[in-house]
């Protein structure tokens, strides 16, 4: 059995908003393994342990649908080795045909929270009906049988602008997911 962490929580993430954002290619996005073995979840005889790579998945399952938009980022960058430059941010979004926006965003600063503007070219943010948050004490934190609450969700900040735009703030070492409803400008 394998025991996930937070950061195992954020690169996974990270990949589902490389799905989104690659929805063009990407059509289905599964866990093959749901029980146990190499699994978010956990059962002995006696309970069930959520591990914190369930949350991501859970939360932008639940959100993710409509149209995948192309987020433009204007945020700072880490030096990533032989890859260059990288944004401290990951950020994937999309709008569903009722207008519902959705977007989710990693933080990978270890020590620096960061607030995300969201504006949209054709449409504006009416309210924000929800932010939820993903983070802990540090990367290697993990959920246990001992600890089972270590890493869950929780209720972030977010809020409409008057100019139809969006705020949130997203943990260090975090991940957070907003919900918003929209109309056309």
């Amino acid at each position: 059995e394998e025991v996930y962490n937070l950061e195992d929580a954020l690169v996974c993430a990270q990949y589902l908003n490389a799905f989104i954002r690659r929805a063009d290619v990407v059509k289905i996005a599964c866990i093959a393994q749901l029980v146990n073995i190499i699994a978010p979840l956990l059962t002995r005889r006696d309970g069930l342990l959520v591990q914190s790579t369930y949350y991501p998945f859970v939360i932008m399952a639940g959100l993710a649908r409509g149209r995948s938009l192309t987020p433009v980022l204007d945020c700072p960058t880490y030096d990533a080795g032989e890859r260059g430059e990288a944004p401290v941010l990951d950020v994937s979004a999309n709008l569903a045909d009722d207008g519902t926006l959705a977007v989710f965003a990693v933080n990978r600063s270890q020590t620096e929270p960061l607030s995300v503007h969201v504006h949209l070219a054709d449409a504006s943010v009416q309210s924000v009906r929800k932010v939820t948050v993903l983070t802990g004490p540090g990367p290697k934190a993990a959920n246990s049988w001992e600890e089972p609450s270590l890493i869950v969700p929780s209720d972030g900040t977010g809020m409409a602008t008057d100019d139809g735009d969006a705020v949130f703030t997203v943990p260090a070492l975090g991940f957070a997911a907003m919900e918003c409803s929209t109309a056309r400008r």
